[in-house]
């Protein structure tokens, strides 16, 4: 490995890192709902592109967009996975703590090796894939819209910050690596690994009840939808613009979308909660 490359892996490790530490000061300062939109905020597939087009070049991310699609895809079946088995063994300490994401993380490999090695190029397909997924998978994680929902927010210790920030960044860092050593597609899988989600999951299942975590959990389909407009928006702005150019265009793009996005859950939140008023 030259110097170059790795100077490059170790600043990706750094500053995801840091980003994903930003993630964890926002999400813990807003509602359990808003939360599982926070956590799904472009932070490992970003700093990933980034650092895939600064080593690689800019015009590899609309090569691997539709990868990372599908690597989002393997992502939904983790979620859904650890929250079916996290309902069904209950409790928030072993077995349930470890089969979670033993079982989640496997499923997420298999699929991921899958759409790795079949070097998907179509974006359509990828799109109309992704889409469904996530409606699909947010409409079982909502299925149970009665249940009051758990109001605690979100407490992480510095520890438990730090802990994220370094496996966030280290998955982060892998992905440029893969990239660099295997080509784009490996890299582009690994860059939709769930490492914000698990990593804040683990800790909100060890130190709250499992109703908690499906809670977390029920809004992070519709948060996806944040990054098909990250990805979709990196597809154009990365050839356009170039690494910093591109990354820049494509967060605010993004980030315009979120404020958007929710704006819309408040307001629906607002709505149920006066029709639940006004039946009482």
């Amino acid at each position: 490995m030259n110097p170059l490359h790795f100077q490059q892996i170790l600043a990706s490790f750094l500053v995801g890192g840091l980003f994903v530490a930003l993630q964890s000061f926002v999400a813990e300062r807003v509602s359990a709902r808003t939360a599982g939109v926070v956590l799904t905020i472009p932070s490992t597939i970003g700093i990933s592109f980034f650092f895939i087009a600064w080593t690689l070049s800019p015009g590899e991310v609309p090569t691997i967009a539709p990868t990372s699609m599908m690597g989002l895809v393997s992502s939904l079946i983790f979620t859904l996975t650890y929250v079916a088995i996290a309902e069904l063994c209950g409790g928030r300490r072993f077995p349930a703590i470890a089969l979670c994401p033993i079982m989640g993380l496997g499923l997420w490999c298999v699929s991921a090796h899958y759409w790795a090695t079949k070097h998907i190029v179509n974006l359509p397909f990828a799109l109309l894939t992704l889409s469904t997924a996530a409606t699909a998978a947010h409409l079982i994680l909502n299925r149970t819209r009665h249940v009051r929902i758990n109001a605690v927010k979100m407490r992480y210790s510095t520890g438990q910050k730090i802990a994220r920030a370094i496996f966030s960044g280290a998955v982060i860092a892998c992905s440029v690596w893969l990239a660099k050593a295997f080509g784009p597609f490996w890299g582009g899988v690994l860059a939709a690994f769930p490492a914000s989600n698990l990593s804040a999951l683990l800790i909100l299942h060890w130190y709250h009840d499992s109703r908690f975590v499906v809670t977390i959990c029920r809004a992070m389909p519709l948060g996806y939808s944040s990054q098909i407009v990250f990805i979709l928006t990196s597809s154009l702005s990365f050839p356009t613009f170039g690494s910093v150019g591109g990354c820049a265009v494509a967060y605010a793009v993004t980030g315009t979308f979120i404020l958007g996005l929710l704006q819309l859950l408040k307001l629906h939140h607002g709505i149920i909660t006066t029709r639940r008023n006004r039946a009482l």
